[in-house]
């Protein structure tokens, strides 16, 4: 009966499909393709337009506030780049925050310019720029060394709490202390605070290693 629940439930409920795309217009264009070109994007299922922007400026506060996933940005010179037949450049800003979601999103995205710019103008007259605001130079540290940082205190915690407790019920100690009027919770904290801060300490030094 577990199997079929878990078979259902991943069948239905798991999946990475992102259905909702919550995003915002800067158009400095004002023509008629930068027109057509959100209107597509307005057309797609997933997008949901929250605000139609005047400056790129503006963008930061919408992300950080968490309304919008992704910013979409036509450049004034839009429409006559397109119709002199040269490349004009799409600015997408997403929210790295989840690094997952974001990445879809931008696809997403890709896709449906990619799709417009077949249909107007044929292949290679439209590109996308995307920008990582808070990683321009596009540093891998700042990718792996803060979820490092987590997953070194975690595994602290679970290595030196559960050896220290397993190594004390082998000598008869853990009993001893479940007789003190400490709760049990506050002994368990007790085994994972020490693990934890030398994780975190850890983790700190990896960090400035990398950085410096």
């Amino acid at each position: 009966m577990k199997l079929y629940l878990q078979g259902f439930l991943f069948g239905y409920a798991a999946n990475y499909n992102l259905e909702e795309v919550p995003y915002a217009v800067v158009d400095e264009s004002h023509g008629a393709l930068a027109r057509d070109l959100v209107a597509h994007i307005d057309a797609a299922p997933a997008f949901s337009r929250v605000v139609t922007l005047t400056n790129p400026t503006e963008v930061a506060d919408w992300i950080d506030s968490g309304d919008i996933l992704l910013a979409v940005v036509i450049p004034q010179d839009f429409d006559e780049l397109i119709e002199r037949g040269g490349q004009a450049p799409v600015q997408v800003i997403a929210d790295g925050r989840n690094s997952s979601i974001a990445g879809l999103a931008t696809g997403y995205a890709n896709q449906i310019v990619s799709s417009w710019n077949a249909e107007k103008t044929g292949a290679g007259g439209i590109t996308i720029a995307s920008r990582t605001w808070y990683n321009p130079n596009q540093e891998t540290q700042w990718g792996f060394v803060p979820s490092l940082m987590a997953m070194i205190s975690f595994t602290q915690v679970m290595l030196l709490a559960g050896m220290s407790i397993a190594k004390e019920r082998e000598q008869g100690t853990f009993d001893q202390l479940l007789v003190t009027p400490l709760h049990p919770s506050q002994i368990l904290i007790g085994k994972a605070v020490p693990p934890v801060l030398i994780g975190l300490f850890q983790a700190v030094a990896i960090f400035c290693i990398a950085r410096f």
